[in-house]
């Protein structure tokens, strides 16, 4: 516990974690991004095509950026990702027309907003980890990533008073001075390297920590995380304003806070609990409580669904990141975490392209019920492996680490 507690005093986690805050409230205004494409003329199978274009380069990417963690350096990997953030969104400044006109540009910038994602995505929760030990890393990851959360839990909320003040220009341009701002702050960062890299291409390494049975479960559960994410995510923002009677920045607030309550409270779990029960018990509460999104009257409901997700999320992020992390050689953990992070875009990206078609379709109530139906499959899948007593390298294969130098 003494150990914890000087990790997380220490001045690296502290600026790490106030750096991320900002460029993730910057990146989480962007829930807000598909009223952009609706209200220029396009619709629900154009903010999924747009959400898909997003997430295409982030995964393919991805195993790139934790190459470069691990042999270039995390923070210059980190520095390029959020640079290109706050170039990307003061180029939405520069769009005029409607969406037909203009959907080659979204599509375009997207694109290289994917890519700045990948990098710094990949480098901060691998800088992360390298603050961390075996055995307090869900905890350190946990209450690193309780940054997120609460700027997911407030980026709504802050992006739609800045859209109804300032309307999209305001949007843009506040979002790309967030992004500026945690650059800034990263810039005080420092690093010393903890493994050095083995000399093989990164194609040779990316096999290595992808094809093997240890992640038989983890990177199903990526995906499927992702996928579930996704739904409200990329069409919450539209689903609530169609009610009318709904607030997406309520929504997302209480989603965060949740997540960040269960976060300090609980984010121990994965270092003290088998994170296999752990996967089944809260995928299960994932969900389950996606499906409370489409009772009527939604007011009443659409905030129950908000805290059980973020109950979920809580826990889930830290137990699967240590799980993936864990597994495998710590010299390979930027792309590890590259890996296991895409696999998460992977299903975030289908998940808005197929979600985009089903709301085309049928309607949001489906949606949402099916993407909840996705979930508990996923739990079955668990349950079976488990039960046939599959052995999926979930527990540490911990190599020796070095003591943390990077405090």
């Amino acid at each position: 516990m003494s150990e914890t507690r000087s990790i997380l005093k220490s001045r690296n986690f502290q600026l790490c974690f106030w750096s991320f805050f900002f460029l993730w409230i910057s990146f989480d205004f962007f829930i807000l991004f598909p009223l952009f494409i609706l209200r220029k003329g396009g619709n629900a199978v154009d903010v999924g095509f747009q959400e898909a274009i997003f997430f295409f380069p982030s995964v393919l990417i991805r195993p790139i950026a934790g190459w470069c963690c691990d042999h270039i350096g995390r923070l210059k990997t980190l520095w390029t990702g959020s640079l290109m953030m706050i170039l990307t969104g003061f180029s939405f400044l520069l769009l005029k027309g409607n969406y037909s006109e203009i959907h080659w540009w979204i599509s375009l910038i997207l694109f290289l907003r994917g890519a700045g994602f990948a990098a710094f995505y990949t480098a901060f929760f691998t800088y992360a980890a390298d603050l961390s030990i075996p055995e307090n890393r869900s905890r350190v990851i946990g209450l690193f990533g309780l940054s997120g959360l609460v700027g997911h839990g407030l980026a709504p909320l802050i992006g739609q008073n800045v859209l109804d003040r300032y309307q999209f220009s305001g949007f843009f341009l506040t979002s790309a001075c967030l992004s500026l701002l945690s650059l800034i702050i990263s810039g005080f960062l420092t690093e010393k390297k903890l493994f050095e890299p083995q000399q093989r291409n990164g194609f040779q390494i990316a096999k290595t920590v992808t094809l093997t049975t240890r992640n038989i479960i983890i990177l199903p559960a990526s995906f499927i995380f992702g996928y579930v994410v996704s739904s409200f995510n990329t069409f919450g923002a539209a689903y609530f304003e169609l009610t009318g009677k709904a607030q997406v920045g309520y929504f997302f607030l209480v989603y965060g806070m949740t997540a960040g309550l269960v976060r300090i409270l609980l984010g121990g779990l994965a270092d003290r609990f088998p994170r296999q029960l752990l996967v089944i018990l809260f995928f299960f509460l994932q969900a389950g409580g996606l499906c409370f999104i489409v009772l009527q009257p939604v007011e009443h409901f659409y905030l129950i669904t908000a805290a059980l997700a973020g109950t979920a999320h809580g826990i889930l992020f830290p137990t699967m990141t240590a799980m993936a992390i864990d597994a495998h050689p710590q010299e390979y953990r930027g792309m590890v975490t590259s890996v296991f992070t895409g696999m998460m875009d992977v299903g975030f990206s289908l998940g808005s392209y197929i979600q985009g078609h089903i709301v085309a379709l049928t309607s949001y109530s489906f949606m949402f019920l099916s993407t909840g139906l996705v979930g508990f499959l996923f739990v079955v899948y668990v349950v079976v492996l488990r039960v046939l007593r599959f052995d999926s390298g979930h527990l540490s294969i911990h190599t020796k680490e070095e003591p943390n130098s990077t405090i």
